[in-house]
Parts: structure tokens; C-alpha cells; sequence
């Protein structure tokens, strides 16, 4: 039997091609296994001609039904707007995008997902003890303990790792009593639609069942650590939100968040011990940076917090980092490494048995991991 064509008008495909952040041709590489278009095939696509597999790829991209895909102008998409309190109200933060909802519809899809298979699986938590437990009317330093003694932080690891391990064992610490941890700075796996870090530096849904961290994966890594703990204590709040860390903030539950995340990261006591008013700001800054095991970015915000540094020192040491972050250039490192934190690797792992195991298809797992089919056997087999 043959296969079946359809026609896609250019501006169709143009408009799809934008949403994804590239062109006509680079809309072919992207709905192409391995890339790799052949020139024929190329030409047909470039003409508008498209196979049902490309069709099924395209409408998945665009977030469209079927019968859009065929129109003559791109629709008129009203994105769902977030049901997350906005947070962000420093001055710098972007109006949320579609690349925004985006990724937060495909975090809901995940919790959606993750939670039926839980309940099948009759792992389903009733509710997590910890989300919401406490309220702005509590102390920074009481909910801080209570995060190191309910993920089992050792503090003694805190010398032993750098910044991304560091990170990372707190985020899998995190992951161990139910808490999805996402980092990414890609939207949906699409190296062209990069996350804006002056959009949301991260968010936090605090479901009862199957609780949430974003940290966006495009901001410094000097930052990172900080979201991660900021929005952590979000979770404990039981405060959904998208949120912007900014020190300066008049916000009640972020300003508690920000002072969560420092005296967990940074106790109050030992911060002060070690600070040397004899010495100047960067000197100190550097110091109690490397005796903390964190970025000068985490101390400069404590040392805020103490008003032992002005606002604009903080904000300055920000801009540097944040400078450095968009002009640095990467390799982007390895993919099936990449591929679990963008994902959450508790959900990544949960995934993949499900799929090997042949409870949900490939396909299925794949489109939840928003990738190809075969990674989900590769990263079995690098677990194994």
C-alpha cells in the first residue's frame, strides 16, 4: 500500500518553523530521524509535501490538532495562562512567553502521567507530609532544619563536592522523598528554543501527591543552587509559584524562600562567625565562599541579608554571573546525561523501566521524555 501524502501551506510551515526557533529546512532536520533529510525528500517537505509521519511530528511541535495543520493561515492561540502565582517582580523579568507555558504543560503532562502510573502501581502517596508544612508565620531557620533533616542532608558533604555535584546531591536527596527535579534551558528537548533566564529563573508546584522543582538550566550555575533551595522551600510552604530570587524583594513568601534557601545553604551563626569586618567586601565575599563550598553569588545574597553589603554589590556580582552564563560557550555535554535532569531522573528512571517492562510503549515513554524511542533503550542499558 502506499503511503500517503499531504499538502501543508508554506506559511503553515513557516509559522511551525518559528515556534520551534529555526527555518523551513531546519523544521525538516527536526522532524527527520538522526536529522539526516535525503535532498528528494527535502525538496517535497520544502514544497509542503508531508508524509503522515511527518504530519504526526509537525502537529506535536505546534501543539495543534490534525485538521490545523492544513489550514491556510497559522491559528490564532490563545496559551493557556498558568494557574502558578507570578512571583517575578523585579524589573529586569520578561512578560511569560509561549515558551514558558510550554514547558509548564509539559510538566503537568509529566505530574498527570506520573501520578496514574503511581496510583496503578498502588505507590501512590495519600500526601507527602512535608509539602505545606509550614507557613510565613514560621521562622527562616526552623523550616531550614526541617528540609536538612527530612531529605537527610549531611553537611559533611558539603566540602567534598563542587558547585554541579553539589547540586546534584541535593536535587537527588530531594528526588528520594518524592520531589520531581527539573533543570533545563531548552524547552521540550528543542536545542533552538532556549529558556530566558530573565523570564523565570524557576518555579515550584506544590502538589500534595507529586510535588515539583523547575530551576532553569540556562542561568549560572552560581545561581542554580540557590533556585533550587528557594524553590524547595516553596514546597514546604505548600506555595505554588513562578518565581525570580531577587533579595530586594517586598514579596512576603519569596522574601521567606530567599532566606530559607540562604540559612540552609549558609547558617546565620557560622556565616557571621566567619565574616571579618577588617576585611574588605570581596575579600570576605571569596573567603567564606570557598569555606561554604558555594558561589560568591549565595554569599553576597547572605551578606545582604545581614545588611553587611549594599544592594548594588549583590546586583553587580549578579549581572557579572549572568554576563558569563550567556556568553559562555559549551559542548553541551553528553546527551544521556543531559536527557534524566531535564527530565527529573526519578521520573526518567520510572519511565524507562514502565517502557522496558512493557507496561506503556516506547513511543509513549519517549514522547513523555521528549525524545526518540531508542534513547529510552539506551539509557536502560547504561543503567543496567
Amino acid at each position: 500500500m502506499s503511503s500517503i501524502d499531504y499538502h501543508v501551506s508554506a506559511t503553515m510551515l513557516d509559522w511551525i518553523a518559528s515556534t520551534q526557533g529555526t527555518d523551513r529546512q531546519g523544521l525538516a532536520t527536526l522532524i527527520t530521524p538522526n536529522g539526516h533529510v535525503g535532498s528528494q525528500k527535502l525538496q517535497k517537505f520544502l514544497n509542503g509535501i508531508v508524509s503522515q509521519s511527518q504530519a504526526d511530528k509537525l502537529i506535536k511541535l505546534a501543539n495543534i490538532p490534525f485538521g490545523f495543520l492544513f489550514l491556510k493561515e497559522p491559528p490564532a492561540i490563545n496559551f493557556a495562562k498558568p494557574n502558578l502565582p507570578d512571583f517575578r517582580i523585579v524589573q529586569d523579568s520578561e512578560p511569560l512567553s509561549a515558551d514558558f507555558y510550554d514547558v509548564l504543560n509539559d510538566i503537568y503532562a509529566k505530574i498527570d502521567w506520573y501520578r496514574d502510573y503511581l496510583k496503578q502501581e498502588n505507590r501512590l502517596p495519600e500526601s507527602l507530609s512535608f509539602v505545606g508544612r509550614f507557613s510565613l508565620k514560621d521562622k527562616a531557620e526552623k523550616i531550614a532544619s526541617d528540609i536538612t533533616q527530612t531529605i537527610g542532608y549531611d553537611i559533611e558533604q558539603r566540602g567534598q563536592l563542587n558547585k554541579d555535584k553539589y547540586f546534584s546531591y541535593i536535587s537527588e536527596l530531594l528526588e528520594k522523598i518524592g520531589i520531581l527535579v527539573f533543570k533545563s534551558g531548552i524547552v521540550k528537548g528543542n536545542t533552538h528554543r532556549k529558556i530566558q533566564v530573565r523570564e523565570f529563573r524557576g518555579f515550584a508546584i506544590a502538589d500534595k501527591q507529586v510535588p515539583v522543582i523547575f530551576v532553569n538550566g540556562a542561568d549560572a550555575v552560581s545561581a542554580q543552587l540557590f533556585t533550587l533551595l528557594h524553590e524547595a522551600a516553596h514546597i514546604w510552604l505548600g506555595e505554588s509559584g513562578i518565581s525570580n530570587p531577587d533579595p530586594a524583594t517586598d514579596n512576603q513568601t519569596e522574601k521567606l524562600c530567599n532566606q530559607i534557601a540562604g540559612e540552609f545553604l549558609v547558617p546565620k551563626h557560622e556565616f557571621l562567625q566567619q565574616w571579618q569586618p577588617k576585611k574588605d567586601i570581596q575579600e570576605n565575599l571569596e573567603m567564606l565562599a570557598k569555606y561554604f563550598h558555594v558561589s560568591t553569588y549565595v554569599i553576597a545574597i547572605k551578606a545582604l541579608q545581614n545588611k553587611l553589603i549594599a544592594y548594588q554589590v549583590w546586583q553587580e556580582i549578579r549581572q557579572n554571573d549572568l554576563a558569563f552564563a550567556l556568553n559562555k560557550t559549551s559542548n553541551g555535554g553528553s546527551y544521556y546525561n543531559n536527557l534524566p535532569v531535564q527530565n527529573s531522573k526519578r521520573l526518567t528512571q520510572t519511565i524507562v523501566q514502565a517502557a522496558m517492562n512493557k507496561k506503556i510503549l516506547l513511543r509513549e515513554g519517549a514522547n513523555l521524555l521528549n525524545a526518540q524511542p531508542n534513547a529510552i533503550v539506551t539509557l536502560y542499558k547504561k543503567n543496567k
